[in-house]
């Protein structure tokens, strides 16, 4: 069977996906063409604003939640350049990309892998290795990227990244991508639906509205919140292909 993890890790390139993976990427490029260079783009939002927050906003915790199969630039690789002392915390709810982040996060301290589902915040935040490895009293990158968009409507992903938002101290930030509603059409979601049920996933692409609700009480960051490729705060040149995501950094006050 598919996983979300394994699609994605197909698309870029990383390793750790079987043939299930392999013929769901496949048929999600079928309907999705942008869906490789979306991928990238957002791997460089990533990138761009964990660099921006350690070196420019002093943050030196980040929890990175749906964070993938590892990867080259993954948060720690960014965060640790700059700040060699940060903590990151990865959380994922499918084990094996819990069991493929062993290996990689080998010989580094301050940084852990903590299984936790994000339709279920209350267990991420509860967890007792999170709890006693990340310091909640002090500013926290709360990391969302490509991952909020498998939250169905019905399991209110508002109230997910509010409760996330409360728990953290101010001076905390909220990084977060999301498959933006308006780049697709009709047909082509519903496609991709099917293709993300097959891996036990739903897929919610949203509009800008809502997308910009989803940081309300924080302070938007520059450029906003914006399409993906045009998201920079002066570290990384511009991608000039389209976006068909979203992207914004809001800070806690």
């Amino acid at each position: 069977m598919a996983s979300v993890a394994g699609i994605h890790g197909v698309l870029t390139g990383r390793p750790g996906h079987g043939p299930a993976d392999r013929y769901s990427a496949g048929e999600l490029l079928r309907t999705m063409p942008g869906a490789v260079t979306a991928a990238y783009q957002n791997r460089r939002f990533l990138e761009c604003a964990v660099q921006f927050l350690a070196a420019c906003e002093g943050i030196r915790q980040f929890v990175d939640i749906g964070c993938g199969l590892p990867a080259a630039g993954a948060v720690h690789d960014v965060a640790l350049r700059i700040a060699p002392g940060a903590r990151v915390a990865y959380v994922d709810h499918d084990p094996a990309v819990i069991s493929a982040l062993d290996a990689p996060l080998a010989g580094y301290p301050t940084v852990r892998a903590v299984a936790g589902d994000l339709r279920r915040p209350g267990g991420i935040l509860g967890h007792p290795e999170l709890a006693a490895f990340i310091d909640m009293a002090e500013p926290v990158a709360v990391v969302l990227t490509a991952v909020l968009h498998f939250v169905a409507d019905d399991a209110d992903p508002g109230g997910i990244v509010a409760g996330l938002v409360q728990a953290v101290a101010p001076g905390s930030c909220l990084v977060l991508s999301h498959a933006a509603g308006e780049y697709a059409t009709a047909a082509a979601i519903e496609d991709a639906r099917g293709i993300y049920g097959s891996a036990a996933a739903s897929f919610a692409p949203r509009g800008h509205a809502e997308i910009a609700g989803f940081f309300d009480g924080l302070e938007i960051m520059p450029p906003g919140i914006v399409g993906g490729a045009t998201w920079r705060p002066g570290y990384l040149a511009t991608d000039p292909r389209g976006a068909t995501f979203y992207a914004g950094l809001g800070k806690k006050r």
